[in-house]
């Protein structure tokens, strides 16, 4: 596929070079036979689509898919879209546009009351072609939840990106254990790493994807279901426990714990961060993980470093896997049980011992509901569940630009993916059964999304227009660091 792609664009550059000089005649691009596509290039780059693309303009003779690219150009191409006047038939954007849905466009004459095609009916009730499931019934519960407003569809979402915690293989030593089931665990694991010589965990502080994670701890905390309630706007606990959009609901237990295991997992003091953390790029640090001479354990990262590791490293190179992040111990505190019976049913939940342990909650909470709370909360991973895909309401080729998402969803287009570039949308859908070659990460990437609920709820409306959000500023990160004087 990509030598295709590149002698298609040997060809392109060679026909403009010719029209240019008026040596030949060139074949004009028509419009109305060309499906637009327009994609911010970042972190999983563009090379997933080209498959797509010759599938696509196979089952269209006629039709052409023309895909432009920038780099990072979120901002820039929403503002086309909100303008009204966009050619392009459908955009992929990295960041969430949720909260301009409810934006008017005006365009070639006629006022649009929401800016993306409702895909609703298009979701729900139009079959994948080949297939015995429409796109709603095949995507991840959590993604639909998500892209789900008023009991609305406006953006498919294109990318199933895992985030949390890598560790290079390479640097792990027998001596310090087995990797820790809860945060209490983690921090004493830590010390045995530092003692050897080792960084626990490397970072950038210009780029500190710990913001995009730590709030996994919330949600093992509070349990999928009570997190929806918070984003809905619902105080969770304390005296202001069920009320709704006051500023007191931030005065959270579960939140207050994980920013605590945040703030000493990154505090300068602790050591516990690789002390390049405070100079490196991201990708300058991660490549410090990478590197064979690496003495560091960890990095918290996501999915696209696979891509990144391809473009810098040979696969033997790479020795390095997805782990599941630590349960926050505070949730033993809120349950009754010790730390040592938390990571015990965290055992039980990995499957690494065959039946939970005998314990009395110091709660009065029967045992059963323990062991189901605990191991629920194990089986949560982060992710960037941010990447939208959405089609102007006045896209002259809107139902052309429906039948390219439905192709994304089919099995033979996220097969089409995978064999490309190890990647797909958050469609059921199990790689490792596919008989697609995978890198030993990717392998790790998708063992455990298999056994896995992202950390993903719908949004309420002021948590979705931005007026209310957890702490994610790198101001308060830079201050727990110390970084503005390290030494």
């Amino acid at each position: 596929m990509r030598k295709k792609h590149f002698m298609r664009a040997v060809i392109f550059a060679l026909c403009a070079a010719f029209c240019f000089t008026g040596l030949t005649a060139c074949k004009k691009e028509d419009p109305a036979s060309t499906l637009y596509i327009d994609i911010s290039n970042a972190g999983y780059g563009i090379d997933w689509l080209n498959p797509l693309e010759d599938l696509f303009e196979e089952d269209h003779p006629g039709i052409d898919v023309k895909i432009r690219d920038v780099v990072k150009n979120d901002a820039n191409y929403l503002a086309k879209c909100l303008s009204g006047v966009a050619d392009t038939d459908i955009f992929f954007l990295e960041t969430s546009v949720l909260k301009h849905v409810e934006t008017p466009v005006n365009a070639n004459g006629v006022r649009y009351e929401h800016p993306f095609m409702d895909l609703t009916d298009f979701f729900h009730n139009e079959k994948i072609p080949g297939e015995d499931k429409t796109i709603a019934q095949k995507m991840r519960p959590e993604y639909l939840a998500f892209n789900t407003i008023d009991g609305k569809n406006y953006t498919f979402p294109w990318m199933e990106s895992m985030m949390g915690f890598v560790m290079n293989k390479n640097v792990y030593q027998e001596s310090w254990g087995k990797l820790p089931n809860t945060t209490d665990e983690l921090f004493e694991f830590c010390d045995k790493v530092k003692a050897d010589g080792y960084s626990p965990f490397i970072y950038s502080i210009d780029d500190p994807y710990y913001l995009d994670i730590y709030d996994l701890w919330m949600t093992q905390y509070h349990g999928m279901d009570d997190m929806a309630k918070f984003y809905d706007g619902y105080a969770l606990s304390g005296k202001y426990e069920g009320e709704r959009y006051i500023p007191q609901m931030f005065l959270d237990d579960g939140l207050y714990a994980a920013l605590e295991v945040l703030d000493r997992l990154v505090n300068y003091d602790n050591g516990y961060q690789d002390k390049l953390s405070y100079t490196l790029s991201f990708t300058a640090a991660q490549n410090s993980f990478l590197e064979n001479d690496s003495k560091v354990l960890f990095i918290a990262t996501g999915t696209w470093m696979q891509r990144e590791m391809d473009k810098n490293y040979s696969p033997e190179e790479i020795n390095s896997e997805f782990v599941r992040m630590p349960v926050i111990s505070a949730l033993g505190d809120k349950l009754g049980i010790t730390d040592e019976i938390l990571s015990q049913i965290i055992d039980y939940a990995d499957g690494a011992i065959a039946e939970p342990p005998v314990f009395t909650s110091s709660k009065g909470i029967d045992s059963q509901d323990v062991v189901a709370e605990v191991v629920a909360a194990r089986k949560i991973v982060p992710s960037n569940h941010l990447h939208a895909a959405f089609i102007p309401s006045y896209s002259s080729k809107g139902d052309l630009a429906k039948e390219f998402i439905q192709l994304m969803a089919s099995d033979r287009g996220i097969k089409a993916m995978l064999e490309e570039d190890q990647l797909k949308p958050p469609m059921q859908f199990n790689p490792l059964e596919s008989g697609i070659e995978m890198s030993n990460f990717m392998k790790s990437v998708y063992r455990l999304a298999n056994d896995s609920v992202f950390d993903i709820q719908a949004q309420g409306a002021l948590f979705r227009k931005g007026g209310l959000a957890l702490v994610n500023n790198q101001g308060y990160f830079t201050k727990s660091m110390g970084a503005a004087n390290p030494n």
